[in-house]
């Protein structure tokens, strides 16, 4: 009953089980079985002694045992019921965020995708119209409109400079 008791420690083992009357031969026959008997009641005691203990120490541990299997469904339906309110709680946030963030960002990507299309619909406007300069140059000078023509062609330049700058397909208007 010692705490360091250990079967393994070949003095224990001896003392526990005395296996040295088993091992003697001759004419002890009978001897060697009442011993063996003996033996045999003896470790049947300690095997009782030992499941009396171990029951003893269940029935004073049960109430503890029982109360944390009760803590642990409780604290299982507790984690339950909050992983139901997460998900409800992200489902509502998705909601939210699907009205009060992605339609609204929605317009703003239409309204600025607008806005680049009307400025792109200038600038081509812009270049048909710097395109339609060259014909319109020839008419005015076979007319004999020669300012009318150097302030086209001034006019075409400078637009050219400012508004058609970096644009490949006016490169070598000038």
């Amino acid at each position: 009953m010692k705490p360091d008791f250990a079967l393994d420690d070949s003095l224990t083992f001896n003392s526990v089980l005395p296996w040295s009357h088993f091992n003697t031969a001759g004419g002890k026959g009978n001897r060697d079985a009442a011993s063996s008997k003996l033996l045999q009641e003896k470790l049947s005691h300690y095997l009782d002694i030992v499941e009396v203990n171990i029951a003893h120490q269940i029935s004073l541990r049960s109430e503890a045992f029982f109360h944390a299997m009760t803590s642990q469904h409780e604290l299982q339906d507790y984690l339950k019921k909050t992983s139901q309110a997460v998900k409800m709680l992200r489902d509502k946030i998705a909601q939210i965020d699907k009205v009060m963030c992605e339609g609204p960002l929605h317009i703003l990507r239409l309204a600025l995708t607008r806005n680049n299309c009307v400025k792109v619909y200038n600038k081509l406007k812009l270049m048909a119209t710097v395109h339609q300069t060259q014909p319109t140059v020839q008419v005015l000078l076979s007319t004999s409109e020669f300012v009318g023509a150097l302030d086209l062609i001034a006019t075409t330049q400078e637009v050219l400079q400012q508004e058609l700058q970096g644009i490949h397909s006016f490169r070598y208007v000038h």
